[in-house]
């Protein structure tokens, strides 16, 4: 109870000296959010995932970690970790749904244009009909201003996604 009530003259202070809004996360956590800017976000279908690789042999992708402890038709892509100071400084969620299995790349730009924030965190947690799929970095990343993630999921009847990138 006295942790409650801390917690609760916290925010009350600080949303007297700042204006943020109060949202409750999915791990059951308050956490005081700006306004963060939305995302650059592009669904598209791919005939083969492994056709697209070899199309952009450039790319340097950084594997995101993937939580296998989500419920049914969940997966979890997260990389870096929350720091001192950060806040949420961009988010995008949408849905689609297909009438038969397809493969989906979902590609995340933030910013969409100017300068960001240094990224500290990423997670992103997607909803698919598959347990199928992987998720990467393809440019920039953690500590630095911009980052560029895809998502892929493979032999998929429904996608849907609710990404947060973290910065300071």
């Amino acid at each position: 109870m006295i942790k409650l009530l801390s917690i609760f003259f916290a925010i009350i202070s600080l949303t007297i000296a700042t204006p943020v809004q109060i949202v409750e996360v999915s791990d059951n956590k308050l956490q005081l959010e700006d306004n963060p800017v939305p995302l650059d976000a592009k669904i598209v279908l791919v005939d083969d995932i492994n056709k697209f690789r070899a199309a952009h042999p450039d790319l340097q992708f950084t594997e995101l970690v993937r939580s296998e402890k989500q419920p049914r038709n969940s997966i979890r892509y997260t990389l870096g970790a929350r720091v001192v100071g950060d806040t949420l400084v961009a988010t995008k969620s949408d849905f689609a749904s297909y009438g038969t299995a397809q493969n989906v790349k979902l590609t995340l730009t933030y910013p969409t244009s100017g300068t960001g924030a240094v990224v500290t965190h990423v997670l992103v947690d997607v909803q698919q009909s598959s347990n199928v799929g992987k998720g990467y970095v393809t440019a920039g990343g953690i500590g630095q201003r911009y980052i560029q993630i895809v998502i892929e999921a493979q032999s998929t009847t429904y996608f849907g996604y609710s990404a947060y990138i973290y910065g300071r």
